[in-house]
């Protein structure tokens, strides 16, 4: 339906049903059926092939990375780093460093370049909540990769602490998390 009336959609409003799209395959993914990341990627591609993710002139950050994540996922390596590549240059000047150091850290991890993606982590300045507590998530998967559970077991007592003492991390968000 929504291929058929693309053209007849105002461009505002096409946003929003794509990001609405996006989230009810990540909810379906999160209850356990698979089928829904291939669709999630298959939208995200569209919507770059469409042009419709841009908002003031600029790729959202979070976009950026569901979709490198997503095609991770489906291990579409070679399409996530041309996608990076590419689409760097589109994230806002502001956060354009750290998204991108975090993806390239995402990308590293994925094709098990453990020592790499460690590098790209060090550079990420903490300006952004949720991208925190991302960069965290990916130190942990590190840590447990690399057999270094000292610093995995000490990581995950602080990221607990994290989670329990942030007022601004709703509940829900918390139990996803934990």
């Amino acid at each position: 339906i929504l291929s058929a009336n693309k053209r007849k959609i105002h461009r505002i409003q096409l946003i929003e049903i794509y990001i609405n799209l996006e989230n009810y395959c990540t909810r379906k993914i999160r209850e356990g059926d698979q089928k829904y990341v291939k669709e999630r990627f298959r939208l995200f591609r569209e919507e770059l092939d469409n042009k419709i993710y841009l908002v003031e002139g600029f790729m959202p950050t979070v976009l950026f990375r569901n979709i490198v994540l997503s095609g991770l996922e489906l291990r579409e390596y070679k399409w996530v780093m041309n996608f990076m590549d590419e689409y760097r240059k589109e994230l806002h000047f502001e956060s354009r460093d750290n998204t991108g150091n975090y993806c390239y850290a995402l990308y590293d991890f994925y094709t098990k370049k453990y020592d790499e993606a460690h590098k790209y982590l060090a550079k990420i300045k903490y300006d952004e909540h949720y991208l925190k507590i991302d960069v965290k998530i990916l130190q942990l998967m590190l840590y447990f990769e690399l057999d270094h559970l000292d610093a995995l077991v000490s990581s995950l007592e602080s990221f607990r602490q994290f989670l329990a003492n942030n007022n601004l991390i709703p509940q829900k968000r918390k139990l996803i998390f934990q």
